[in-house]
């Protein structure tokens, strides 16, 4: 009700005040007061009313006190009531917000009591490094999206570009590409004590073997066997075996197919005999 009073008065008010300056020869002339005139002194009233001090700002809002109301549900969901309750004071004039906090009861799934938290506002979170923006179209919003392993963040990290070949990403910001610099397996690893036990079993064995070829080397199976092909066949072996140390020493890619090449010929020059 008291606000209809206040209503009521500013519009009487700014009336009178047209009247007053712009009606005084004839004051029931219905040209007088039109909605134009009428404008400017409703923006420029100060009225003290009912709820307090009444004016407008040049946007025709009106300046005061601003009440904040909390909309709530009282009781379960069986017998839930609603009710408004104010909290707060907004001031327009000195721009100053008084509100308790501790009275605002915010809405939550699962309960309706004062535990539940303000609902998180946000367009989209913060990507973390090794993800792009990507935005959703029609929109200013985004989803992270995380780059692939070999790729980086470019572009204000709004798009992946994948490292050339033989370079990887930093892995602090994952912005830049830095080249790959070849690291060798130390003689203190369990990995390369292993092989070099495996090697010097093989050549050991490989070498018993060149023994008992060089003692017996006339003998009829070791003529029937081809003599010089099992002889490269057993540098082949020892090659084969040695390469990874070979590896260890000098980190190049050496592949040797001098063994297979030299079996290869030997099952050759048998399926022949055998043909023949």
């Amino acid at each position: 009700m008291s606000i209809i009073l206040d209503t009521v008065d500013v519009y009487v008010d700014a009336i009178s005040r047209l009247v007053t300056d712009l009606c005084k020869t004839d004051s029931a002339d219905d040209q007088c007061v039109t909605g134009q005139r009428l404008l400017p002194y409703l923006l420029s009233i100060n009225h003290s009313g009912h709820n307090g001090n009444i004016s407008f700002d040049k946007n025709g809002d009106i300046l005061g006190r601003y009440e904040i109301m909390n909309f709530r549900r009282l009781g379960g969901s069986s017998s839930a009531t609603y009710e408004a309750r104010a909290v707060g004071v907004w001031d327009t004039i000195s721009e100053t917000l008084d509100i308790n906090d501790s009275q605002i009861i915010w809405s939550s799934p699962s309960s309706s009591s004062a535990a539940a938290g303000p609902p998180r506002s946000s367009c989209g979170r913060e990507c973390a490094v090794g993800e792009v923006y990507h935005y959703i179209p029609t929109t200013c919003c985004w989803r992270c999206r995380r780059c692939g392993p070999s790729e980086i963040a470019v572009d204000n990290a709004t798009r992946c570009q994948s490292c050339p070949q033989f370079y990887w990403p930093e892995p602090v910001n994952q912005t830049d590409c830095l080249p790959i610099i070849p690291t060798l397996i130390s003689y203190t690893d369990a990995v390369v004590i292993v092989f070099a036990a495996f090697t010097v079993v093989g050549i050991s064995s490989t070498l018993i073997v060149l023994v008992i070829y060089v003692r017996h080397n006339d003998a009829r199976i070791i003529k029937a066997t081809s003599r010089e092909l099992s002889y490269m066949m057993l540098a082949g072996v020892v090659i084969q075996v040695r390469r990874s140390h070979v590896l260890q020493d000098q980190g190049v890619n050496l592949c040797s197919r001098f063994g297979a090449k030299v079996l290869r010929v030997e099952v050759n020059k048998m399926s022949s005999s055998r043909a023949g």
